[in-house]
């Protein structure tokens, strides 16, 4: 996350390999694609991104960033939308 003011400009996640390594069926990945974009859709002065990564452990990080008014409240909605899911989830560092 960008420090330095008093207002967050960026926030992340990140979600378990539970989709990379084929322990859930790719209909769990168009949920998630699903909540992304009902979350952009809310949130219009953000934007929701997803990186996978496959080193060296597998994971997909989802960010939003944009409007500091917009940002916090996106990740809170991406983590309560995630965790619906059932996907286990942690903060980014």
């Amino acid at each position: 996350m960008e420090h330095g003011t008093s207002h967050i400009r960026f926030g992340a996640l990140i979600i378990g390999d539970e989709i990379l390594s084929g322990k859930r069926q790719d209909k769990h990945m168009a949920k998630l694609i699903d909540l992304m974009n009902e979350c952009q859709a809310h949130f219009p002065k953000a934007k929701v991104f997803s990186l996978p990564r496959m080193e060296p452990d597998r994971h997909i990080e989802l960010g939003v960033r944009g409007d500091p008014g917009e940002v916090t409240s996106a990740i809170a909605k991406l983590k309560r939308g995630v965790s619906a899911l059932g996907f286990h989830w942690a903060e980014a560092q």
